[in-house]
């Protein structure tokens, strides 16, 4: 017996299909699936609780579904940023989205939250355990409750984000192996992210489902003040694989001035030579920096007063970025790597896109 399960968050939609060897499909939206979700929630900072989160409210219209948030996904030291919480304005949704509370939450820090969310998987009776996985830093809980659940008859569905990390390793290879071979089959955003699954699983039960536009964002509290007839918008974790380096290369080459770039986002990487870089080309003064991780109203504010919204990134597996840009509507100017083009986001709104040479300040 296969199970597949294709979930589209933006749209709440859950499609179910159960084939039977030896007999015709028989589908099953008369009856609700029993399912369990392991994964982050808000107040939890980032992409994939935002992503987790729509997942699971799309989830609860169509399963018996039992949510099982983290409390704390790794300890602070391995964390380059400030903080692993979402700033204090938005708190006010922080019960983790779920009716009542969640059953157990899961610390990973404390193995025996770990056991404790497989029980209530069980004792939910669940057919299917979906998880998300992005990096190796949530691979000792992930192991250990996937096993545990793949062991007691459950089968895992991983929501892959990221396959392998950003900075990847040879060891990382190996501990992302482990992880993935306790999951029965896995949805993943693009035929890259697909390809390097099979590199570690020849056999894997593989579905390819388009990374969902978002509009989770609020509408906007305040208007903010134009500086020049296009505002451009570099907006997120700013790590080196996303080319901010080459974009500010490019409005260097800029023919004009009637522009104002705001880069937007935490740093993990050194902005010094990027800033001495803008200094040299006499274009300091058109780039803003907000370097700290924005909340849910000023990212709506932002994105709002942009005009584009700029993506020169090296590689990408999905980028919630980019959804967020369409789903408010904004046009986009990004690399043409596969991870874009083969997202499937970008085929709903092809014509808000420019795709741009890789790596070419010239071409961008």
């Amino acid at each position: 017996r296969r199970r597949r399960l294709a979930t589209q968050a933006d749209g709440a939609e859950l499609a179910v299909e159960e084939s039977f060897s030896g007999a015709d499909h028989v589908h099953l939206m008369s009856r609700r699936l029993r399912l369990s979700l392991v994964g982050p929630l808000p107040p939890l900072r980032g992409g994939i609780p935002r992503h987790t989160d729509c997942l699971r409210s799309a989830l609860a219209l169509h399963a018996d579904l039992l949510t099982i948030p983290y409390r704390r996904l790794y300890p602070q030291w391995l964390f380059p940023g400030d903080t692993l919480y979402e700033p204090e304005e938005n708190d006010a949704s922080t019960r983790h989205g779920v009716p009542d509370g969640p059953v157990v939450q899961i610390d990973a820090l404390d193995p025996r939250t770990w056991v404790a969310a497989v029980r209530a998987v069980k004792a939910h009776r669940s057919e299917c355990v979906l998880i998300p996985w992005w990096t190796v830093a949530v691979a000792p809980s992930t192991l250990v409750i996937s096993w545990l659940c793949r062991h007691a008859g459950v089968p895992v569905t991983f929501v892959c984000h990221n396959v392998i990390d950003h900075e990847s390793a040879w060891w990382k290879r190996i501990v992302t192996r482990l992880v993935l071979r306790q999951g029965a089959r896995f949805t993943v955003a693009s035929d890259a992210e697909a390809a390097q699954i099979r590199a570690l699983r020849a056999d894997a039960d593989i579905i390819v489902y388009p990374h969902p536009v978002h509009t989770y964002l609020p509408a906007p509290d305040r208007e903010l003040p134009r500086r020049r007839n296009r505002e451009f918008l570099f907006f997120g974790l700013i790590r080196e694989y996303k080319g901010l380096d080459i974009l500010v290369e490019a409005l260097a080459r800029m023919p004009d001035d009637e522009w104002h770039l705001t880069v937007a986002g935490e740093p993990w990487t050194n902005l010094a030579p990027l800033k001495a870089r803008a200094r040299e080309a006499g274009i300091a003064d058109r780039i803003e920096w907000i370097e700290r991780y924005v909340s849910q109203q000023e990212a709506a504010a932002l994105y709002r007063r942009a005009d584009a919204v700029i993506l020169p990134y090296r590689k990408v597996t999905g980028s919630a970025v980019l959804a967020l840009a369409l789903g408010e509507g904004k046009p986009v100017v990004a690399s043409d790597i596969p991870g874009f083009r083969s997202s499937g986001v970008a085929t709903k709104r092809r014509s808000a896109e420019i795709f741009s040479r890789p790596g070419q300040s010239s071409c961008l």
